[in-house]
């Protein structure tokens, strides 16, 4: 016996050359495209005779044979389980039934199985089925069981090592549907056996009469090749007749009344009225109704992009049955384009698609570009474009929420709300006032000149008109408010005043003039009227005014003198008459630029102090917490007064003292000291014994009384001596060029004096004593 599971008799080789025009590999059918289908399915539109050829039925799945019952049959030759094939045509059988046939060579009978009865076996040759998911085919194949494995002719699959059992399905149907549900499709057409390759199988076969002429059902069933429904009748006969379906005997099809239920029941991705259109052999145009199109931001008619005109905005077929039609424009923009405005899409949608037929829907709308709201209208139509409004038709794939009235009402709402949807930083005013082509007269900044502008034309009233063209410019309704909001760093006097056009003459406030350590006036210096206090217009806001000199002072310059500083803020002042350190000198000058006492220093105080003071020995007592700690408060006291301290302090330039007296021939130890800061002594030897104490005191208070007199040396004089040890010799204790043999005062209290050279000799033993004696001998 020859067991055979049923399945759509299609040739293999017939299958790989049959390719779908919707398959897209990993793509759902409802994605197809209306275009695609119509161009790769196009039917004829009129009707003809011409016979169908004859169709190899594609069928979504196979049926699965159940072996047990079917071979307990066979081999026990039951009468009762072998049957005389039904009278044509067949009974309609449901892809549900589970039902097999066994066909019997020679004898063109069939075994009818019911899955069931007393001749069932326990064993199974029902066919199971897996995903080939290493064939790339995105079809299933069926598993070898234990009666096909061993058969060569076979074209079972071994199940893979990899895979379970679990994964299995009973049906190709179940497993195209678990495995390739996103490419339906090509799984239900592809995953058929290729065992079968008719063989025979015809209408002698099922105890058919071949002379028997057999017209069919007449009812509809499924062409999944062309992806319509035709109809059980011979395909040689025309009226969309498909074929016989008995010349399908291996397959289960399901049949329909109608083309309309068929069309429903398997193709239910496709567009219902196009595929009833398709299988019954008449034109489709489209329902008519809209659908949305998103990349025209608009909604189009169902019917072909071919009879679009300025008119019919025809968007193409729609062909799948997931796209959503609407009876009218209106109620497709509100369902699917609720983010555009109703009104421009209704306009939009109804229409042509070359935008030939949209004259605008003369509302107004934001415009980015410029900062305005535009008339959605002809810019050709010069009555209504010619009254300060700007017209301009919304380019076609650009889209607006909101549409506003052409009225000025409308312009405010544009301008406050739309604009601020689509651009940030417009003012509202400017919007307003450029859409109605007005001018808005408020006030904008003009950073570069530090003023504020009124926004009006240069031939109006106001002085400082200039015509913003600025949209990001804020607008004020003041030049005060202007000037607060952007140049809150200006005095904001003279800010409104230099955007006014309004001349400025200052606060006639006093503020600190750093420059001349004092206060001037808030005033120009060309208006001062003589008291000398003007200093200027102050420009800043950052400067403090005060409303009088002591003020000023107190304030703003309390780190002055205040009395000295109201005097030196008065121009017309000779000064204060009082008395301030001079610390570089160490002495106290007289604030007066009148007559100056005798002995005095006067001038006038060109920089900051803070105390004057009545007298020059309150001037040197207070200041002495100032002045170095060793100036002698009489050394400040005398050179204030213009005398000396007649007090000693070491000589700059010589290893001596001298007194601070005046220097006269008969006064040859008087000298002025040059650094203030020397410390003084009331007599030469506390000086000699405090400065000089590497000196001799004795030797040291004789130069200090004589000054320079000991430079000429008496031959009377006899002096001592000590060794220089640089110079390996004796030399004599007196200043150097007094005599050859003089090597200077000795240095310190250390150096050994001799009253003979040849005393100091013997110091030297390692010198011919003669040698040391001749070379260091005053003659």
């Amino acid at each position: 016996f020859l067991f055979r599971t049923t399945r759509p008799p299609m040739l293999h080789r017939e299958r790989q050359s049959t390719t779908s025009p919707f398959h897209r590999p990993q793509t759902s059918p409802s994605n197809f495209r209306a275009t695609e289908y119509m161009k790769s399915n196009t039917k004829t539109t009129t009707a003809t005779t011409t016979p169908r050829r004859r169709r190899r039925l594609l069928r979504p799945r196979s049926l699965v044979l159940t072996a047990a019952p079917l071979a307990a049959a066979v081999r026990n030759h039951t009468p009762a389980a072998v049957a005389a094939p039904p009278p044509f045509p067949q009974r309609r059988i449901d892809d549900e039934d589970d039902a097999a046939v066994v066909l019997l060579p020679h004898s063109g009978r069939r075994i009818q199985n019911s899955g069931g009865g007393a001749g069932s076996s326990s064993s199974s040759v029902r066919r199971r089925w897996f995903p080939n998911w290493t064939g790339g085919t995105n079809t299933c194949v069926s598993a070898c069981n234990a009666i096909n494995v061993s058969d060569p002719n076979s074209s079972c699959h071994p199940l893979p090592s990899y895979m379970s059992e679990d994964v299995v399905r009973p049906t190709s149907e179940e497993c195209c549907n678990r495995y390739y549900f996103w490419d339906l499709d090509t799984c239900r057409i592809g995953s058929v056996d290729d065992d079968d390759d008719d063989d025979g199988v015809d209408g002698a076969s099922l105890g058919k009469d071949s002379a028997e002429e057999d017209e069919g059902s007449g009812e509809w069933y499924a062409d999944y090749a062309s992806f319509e429904c035709v109809r059980d009748c011979p395909a040689t006969r025309g009226d969309n007749c498909g074929d016989l379906v008995s010349s399908f005997p291996d397959a289960n099809i399901r049949l329909h009344a109608t083309a309309s239920e068929c069309c429903g029941a398997k193709f239910p991705y496709l567009s219902l009225g196009m595929c009833v259109a398709r299988s019954e052999g008449t034109e489709y145009t489209g329902s008519r109704n809209y659908y949305v199109d998103y990349v025209r931001g608009r909604c189009v008619r169902d019917c072909a992009e071919e009879e679009a005109s300025s008119t019919s905005s025809c968007g193409g077929i729609a062909a799948e049955s997931s796209t959503r039609l609407y009876s009218d424009a209106s109620e497709c923009c509100a369902g699917q384009l609720s983010y555009i405005d109703p009104l421009l899409c209704t306009t939009r949608s109804e229409s042509g698609l070359d935008g030939e037929g949209y004259g605008g829907t003369f509302r107004l709308y934001p415009s980015s570009a410029d900062g305005t709201c535009v008339i959605d209208h002809d810019p050709a139509n010069t009555i209504v474009c010619s009254i300060g409004y700007a017209c301009r038709l919304l380019p076609p794939a650009s889209w607006v929420s909101k549409l506003y009235p052409v009225s000025p009402t409308g312009v405010a709402r544009c301008c406050d709300e739309g604009l601020a949807s689509v651009s940030t930083g417009v003012d509202p005013g400017y919007c307003r006032a450029k859409t109605m082509g007005v001018a808005s007269r408020k006030w904008f900044v003009n950073y570069a000149k530090a003023v504020c502008h009124q926004d009006c034309k240069a031939d109006d009233d106001s002085p400082n008109c200039v015509v913003n063209t600025d949209p990001s410019a804020s607008l004020h309704d003041t030049p005060e408010e202007c000037c607060s909001s952007k140049l809150s760093y200006r005095s904001q006097a003279k800010c409104a005043a230099d955007s006014t056009g309004v001349p400025y003459d200052g606060s006639g406030k006093y503020y600190v003039n750093y420059r001349e350590s004092k206060c001037s006036r808030d005033c120009p210096v060309s208006n001062d009227d003589g008291d000398g206090d003007c200093g200027g217009v102050v420009g800043d806001s950052s400067t403090s005014l005060y409303d009088d000199v002591p003020s000023c002072c107190a304030v703003g310059m309390s780190y002055v003198n205040t009395e000295l500083c109201v005097d030196r803020s008065d121009d017309t002042s000779t000064g204060t008459g009082k008395y301030y350190l001079s610390v570089g000198d160490s002495t106290c000058v007289k604030d007066t630029s009148s007559t100056c006492p005798s002995g005095e220093t006067c001038q006038r105080v060109g920089r900051w102090v803070t105390t004057v003071y009545d007298t020059i020995d309150e001037c040197c007592d207070d200041g002495a917490n100032i002045l170095p700690g060793s100036v002698n408060l009489d050394y400040c006291r005398a050179v204030s007064t213009g005398s000396t301290t007649e007090k000693w302090f070491r000589h700059a330039d010589a290893d001596r003292c001298a007194k601070h007296c005046v220097y006269t021939a008969a006064s040859p130890e008087c000298d002025i000291p040059s650094d203030p800061s020397s410390p003084q002594y009331r007599t030469a030897r506390k000086c000699c014994a405090a400065e000089l104490e590497n000196l001799d005191r004795d030797t040291c208070e004789e130069l200090s009384a004589d000054g320079n007199a000991l430079m000429v040396a008496p031959a009377s004089v006899a002096y001592e001596y000590y060794v220089d040890w640089i110079h390996q010799t004796c030399v004599m204790n007196c200043p150097e060029g007094i005599h050859t043999t003089c090597g200077g005062i000795a240095n310190g209290q250390w150096t050994d004096l001799y009253s003979d050279v040849e005393e100091c000799c013997d110091k030297l033993h390692y010198i011919d004593r003669d040698d040391c004696v001749k070379g260091s001998s005053y003659i």
